[in-house]
């Protein structure tokens, strides 16, 4: 089996697998999306304003109802009879994390599923989105996934209770022939008919206009183009890009249905071009050099919103961190993905490049892209000081585990961006960067998406790894 076959089988089990879990989800959970039958009340906690950097002195109570916040007010103010109490206990509170970017039904495997695997694939995607969950993530943006049973899933994350994060999504990714991802082949009708289309590769303006009309009707959140002009290996081998013209006819017709439009980029050279096309949110970091000004001029112009992929590269730079997650029983993957990411952070430390199929071909190549994760978090700071607005993700779902947020959060925090400014990218300029206006923010109106700290994160960045209590519209979930 090549590698291309061995990619589409393992993407179509996990689908499959995806689809089969989220109908087991207990139809008992479907009815009252809320915490209770009354208001909540969320009783001494402390603040983290943003905003000014500071952390409130005294502590503040926060009823919630219907799911979601309908007062806040000095502790001891408001009156708990009727009330269910959920005892904040001084802690820290911050809006619930955002992650802007990740695969929330992959899971990275260097050999094909095959039957016996039915048993536990289902579980490590739930794993996934409960790891999203615990680590303070109540809402997350996948950016590729076959198209039917996402929207399932999504579907299902609407019920808070369900523990997953809620959802949005772009579906499939549009492409063209030999174009970005490689290591994602062309769907089968077979394929499409079952879990939806998961790469699209458009042929000319009138394919990408019926393409793009499907997928909106269907009720996607955002459309999304991959753009990459060479792999991830040391051949830099070319690969084909949507053309100028192709590029613009992809993005009116989602404006016509008044959905942006994201584009996965890696490489300068890429960049360069794009900053000269109309889109809506540029998807990971520049990685193999640093941004020039007259393009870091264009980026602040358009007032382009970016999303950040430290870790995914960081991965490769110190696999020794991931492996510890593992061998201390605290990384989300059940038996077989643990046996399997352990040989992947062996074969790192070892100096091999990340490979899979039989006979085994180079997926990423370590001599291009270790350094990346150092290159990229340059490239951050030069964008923060410029003002973009910066959106933490994590790419998970690629080779990188789930509940890594708080992870890239931290990395971003070492690139030198204000602590208060990481924060915001993962809560309040998150929630901008998508376009969702009632979530980032520990305010009257808002979703009931907070998380509490022991530690003032303001003050010590590490704090944010460990939660101890989530809440997403109002329902508690143990951190």
């Amino acid at each position: 089996m090549d590698r291309r076959d061995f990619v589409k089988s393992s993407f179509l089990a996990a689908g499959g697998m995806a689809m089969a879990f989220a109908s087991q989800v207990s139809e008992g959970k479907s009815g009252s999306k809320y915490f209770g039958f009354g208001p909540v009340l969320l009783r001494r906690v402390r603040l983290i304003d943003l905003e000014s950097g500071k952390s409130d002195e005294r502590e503040s109570d926060i009823i919630i109802e219907k799911g979601r916040i309908s007062k806040i007010a000095p502790a001891g103010e408001v009156p708990v009879a009727g009330m269910q109490i959920i005892e904040g206990k001084g802690r820290f509170a911050l809006p619930g994390l955002i992650d802007c970017h990740a695969h929330t039904c992959g899971f990275f495997m260097t050999e094909m599923p095959g039957p016996s695997d039915l048993t536990w694939i289902p579980r490590q995607i739930g794993l996934n989105y409960r790891s999203h969950l615990r680590s303070g993530v109540t809402t997350v943006r996948d950016m590729m996934a076959p198209l039917r049973m996402i929207l399932y899933i999504r579907s299902r994350a609407e019920d808070p209770r369900s523990g997953y994060p809620r959802m949005v999504c772009s579906g499939p990714m549009l492409t063209v022939a030999n174009g970005y991802p490689p290591h994602v082949p062309p769907d089968l009708a077979w394929v499409r008919g079952l879990f939806g289309p998961l790469r699209i590769e458009v042929k000319d303006g009138n394919d990408a206009g019926e393409w793009v009309d499907r997928v909106a009707e269907a009720g996607v959140d955002w459309i999304k183009i991959g753009y990459s002009s060479v792999r991830y290996d040391s051949a830099r081998t070319p690969l084909n890009t949507p053309s100028p013209e192709l590029f613009r006819a992809i993005v009116d017709r989602a404006h016509h249905h008044n959905l942006p439009v994201a584009v996965h980029h890696t490489w300068l050279n890429d960049l360069r071009r794009l900053v000269e096309l109309p889109f809506d949110t540029l998807e990971h970091l520049t990685g193999d050099a640093g941004i020039d000004p007259e393009t870091l001029g264009k980026i602040e112009k358009r007032n382009l919103p970016v999303t950040t992929n430290l870790e995914v590269f960081a991965f490769l730079d110190e696999p020794e961190k991931h492996l510890a997650k593992i061998e201390q029983g605290i990384a989300p993957l059940m038996p077989k993905a643990e046996k399997c990411m352990t040989a992947v952070c062996k074969d790192i430390i070892a100096g091999k490049d990340i490979v899979a199929g039989n006979p085994p071909v180079p997926l990423f190549s370590l001599k291009v892209l270790r350094g990346m994760a150092d290159r990229e978090a340059v490239n951050l700071k030069l964008l923060s000081e410029r003002g973009i607005l910066i959106g933490s993700a994590t790419d998970a779902g690629t080779h990188l585990m789930f509940g890594t947020l708080p992870d890239e959060i931290c990395h971003m925090a070492r690139s030198g961006m204000s602590i208060a400014a990481v924060l915001r990218s993962a809560t309040s300029d998150a929630a901008k960067l998508l376009r969702i206006n009632d979530i980032g923010l520990i305010q009257t109106g808002f979703r009931a998406d907070l998380v509490l700290y022991r530690g003032d994160p303001l003050k010590e960045i590490e704090a944010i790894k460990s939660p101890d209590l989530v809440i997403r519209d109002g329902v508690l979930i143990n951190a």
